[in-house]
């Protein structure tokens, strides 16, 4: 069973790994941390940061993962939304790592504490970054040599 702690009040980076778990059939529970909560564990935390995975075998054995790219890559590896082979996983990290480039531009949005400074940078993103960005994989998609309309043909 997996167990994911993590905010409730940014849910959005837990998505990937709770869309996975889902999709994955997974047993799962989610469990929220309050900002107040938080001090009485964080000495328990690798790096003081959640979100945590608790993966708990049914030997007992209890195993953690922590940081959300770690868990994300975790859970889609154990449940075959990422392919096996090396090369073919190297290839499709590279996207997935190219996407999270955008993801982390739009989060540092709310690392400005002007107002206008954040909605310059919103603007850049929405204007150049993110467009640009997004024309690279539309041109890998045009030209991959896999059949199926994913990455790597008609397999997730």
């Amino acid at each position: 069973t997996y167990e994911l702690l993590y905010w409730p009040a940014w849910l959005v980076w837990a998505d990937v790994a709770r869309l996975v778990l889902a999709f994955g059939k997974a047993d799962f529970k989610q469990v929220f941390i309050t900002f107040e909560e938080f001090p009485a564990i964080k000495q328990e935390q690798r790096f003081g940061k959640i979100p945590r995975l608790t993966i708990r075998s049914p030997d007992g054995n209890v195993r953690y993962i922590w940081e959300s790219r770690s868990i994300n890559e975790y859970l889609a590896a154990t449940f075959g939304f990422l392919p096996r082979e090396e090369f073919a996983r190297a290839d499709v990290m590279s996207y997935v790592l190219s996407l999270n480039e955008i993801s982390d531009a739009m989060g540092n949005i709310s690392l400005f504490a002007d107002l206008d400074a954040r909605r310059a940078h919103w603007y850049k993103l929405r204007d150049s970054t993110i467009p640009e960005a997004l024309a690279y994989h539309e041109r890998a998609l045009a030209t991959k040599t896999t059949d199926g309309p994913f990455y790597t043909g008609r397999n997730v």
